[in-house]
């Protein structure tokens, strides 16, 4: 750490538009270096199906981050999701009664929870313990195998370090394999301490591009389809926040509610589907 802090002096308790940026390339490059062929993704896969375990010989986890269903469903219900949303809902009312008049708003709670098992296979193809058996799952999982990578699982401020041309990343406790758009929607989640609502088409134009410089493999790999997946993680996060109590409070997680709702009506129409559907769904909307 001393050595880093010699290198990378700046900690920032928020990040500045440029060291965002900073960030961004950093964990691009991070994902590209240790990006996965489809092959060995699915050799992964079949090794995980028949002798699952927590982590993977490498000692990272079989599924990166900390809010897979895989771990945090035996802490954070998914019965707690709709309770905390309809707060959300009361603060959207008062502060923002034109979102919460949006068709589908009100019941996103509830589609939130209803499409969570189908949108963690989405996101968190290794995430074997959750996907478990079901077909539709299964076939949700195969998806992106050639853009499995490891993940830092923990890409926040207080774990980045810069000095004026780079970033430097620590704590690596929850890096593991997944889809480096699970890094991208909770770094760029809003809080008290950053909004990046605004910019976050630019900043993922960004790290697309840095991502496909540090690794080409990834020019295949579209930034329209980036986009796509990274507004299927940000559900998959919100289902996370929703079951541990989170309340949207500011005007940027009222914004990134309103995106949410937008973007899962262009799967469910507004409307409360079964798991089966949403996989279906999830399926035919994919960019081509």
């Amino acid at each position: 750490m001393n050595d880093l802090r010699s290198s990378h002096p700046q900690h920032p308790s928020s990040l500045s538009l440029l060291q965002s940026k900073l960030a961004l390339t950093w964990v691009a490059e991070f994902h590209g270096a240790l990006a996965l062929s489809e092959s060995k993704s699915e050799s992964f896969l079949a090794a995980q199906s028949s002798n699952p375990k927590t982590k993977a010989q490498s000692q990272v986890w079989t599924s990166g981050t900390f809010w897979d269903l895989g771990k945090s469903s035996h802490r954070h219900s998914l019965e707690t999701v709709g309770p905390s949303f309809q707060k959300c809902l009361l603060f959207l009312n008062k502060k923002f009664p034109d979102i919460s008049a949006r068709k589908g708003m009100k019941s996103l709670g509830n589609r939130i929870r209803a499409c969570a098992q189908a949108v963690n296979a989405f996101v968190h193809p290794t995430d074997s313990s959750s996907i478990g058996d079901a077909p539709e799952l299964q076939k949700l999982s195969k998806c992106r195998l050639q853009e499995i990578t490891i993940l830092h699982g923990d890409l926040k401020a207080a774990n980045l370090f810069f000095n004026a041309e780079s970033c430097a990343g620590v704590d690596f406790q929850y890096s593991g394999l997944g889809l480096g758009v699970v890094d991208l929607a909770y770094f760029l989640f809003p809080d008290a301490k950053s909004n990046f609502v605004r910019e976050e088409r630019a900043l993922l134009a960004h790290y697309h591009s840095a991502l496909c410089t540090a690794q080409p493999l990834f020019f295949a790999y579209s930034l329209q389809t980036l986009f796509f997946d990274y507004q299927v993680a940000r559900l998959d996060l919100l289902r996370y926040n929703l079951a541990k109590g989170w309340v949207a409070t500011t005007p940027a997680e009222a914004a990134s509610l309103d995106l949410a709702n937008q973007f899962l009506a262009t799967i469910d129409n507004g409307e409360v589907l079964t798991q089966e559907q949403y996989a279906q769904r999830i399926l035919a909307e994919q960019p081509t």
